[in-house]
Formats: C-alpha cells, structure tokens, sequence
C-alpha cells in the first residue's frame, strides 16, 4: 500500500489530487490538509512514501509552517511540489534533496503519475512548462538525482 500526504492550502486542489490519485492506485493510503490546521496536524513520519505539497500564494508564515514541518519529516521522504505561483525562496527553505519533483498545476494531470513514477524510484522530475529561475534553484538546492523532463 502507497501512503502519500497531500498538502494544499487551496482545497479544491488538494481534494481534486485526492480524488485523482485513489482513481489512478486502488491500493493507496491518502493524509490530505488543505488548512493550515490540518497541515499541522498531519503525521508526516518516515512511513510515507510520498508527500505532494501544493505551494500557493499564501503568506510568508503560512508558507514557513508547511516547510518546517517538513524539515521535521526529514529528508528521506520525496516530495513533489506542485506549484502556481510562488515565492522560490521557499525551495530554498525545504532540506537538501527533498524537492524530488516539480510539477505546475497548469500541467495535464496525467503527467503527475509520470512525475510520482520518476520520483518514487529515485529520480528527479521537472514538468516542461518549469520555468528556468526555478530549475536553477532547484539545482542550487542539491539535487544529485537523475532528472527526468
């Protein structure tokens, strides 16, 4: 059974991944917060296999909340980041390694089943529409996976 946390302040999001990933793995585990309450709450612990954090334009601690619970989480759980618009200070702020992938939530969906495949057997991902100030940070912050794009 696959455990993945799904984290996005945007609810309509974090509940539409949801609902895409049970379709996609009948045998899944789903954590989902898409307040800050419940991100809190969340057990992010080294049983996950994946965790997909939704950055938004949110505030600044909103933002450094979600990370450092990350940080807590430690470095060993890949995580996809699925993005709109945000701050890329906040890849630099996630511990070395931790970003596996990057994904814009303008991408077609399908492509996050490409983007969990590559990341859970221990490579990087990038969806094409990344943008190259964010693939340089993401580069800057330590990945030494092998990237798929």
């Amino acid at each position: 059974m696959l455990r993945i946390a799904v984290i996005d302040l945007q609810p309509l999001s974090c509940i539409g991944i949801q609902a895409y990933l049970q379709e996609l793995l009948k045998d899944i585990e789903c954590q989902t917060a898409y307040t800050t309450k419940a991100a809190s709450a969340l057990h992010l612990s080294s049983g996950l296999d994946l965790i997909i954090l939704g950055l938004n334009r949110k505030t600044q601690h909103e933002m450094v909340d979600l990370i450092a619970q990350l940080n807590e989480a430690g470095s060993q759980i890949p995580v996809v980041i699925m993005y709109e618009y945000f701050d890329v200070a906040h890849l630099r702020q996630l511990p070395r390694h931790t970003a596996s992938g990057l994904i814009s939530k303008r991408t077609n969906i399908e492509q996050l089943a490409e983007c969990m495949a590559a990341v859970l057997s221990g490579s990087s991902f990038m969806c094409e529409k990344t943008r190259q100030h964010i693939i340089d940070v993401f580069a800057e912050s330590g990945s030494r996976r092998r990237l798929v794009q």
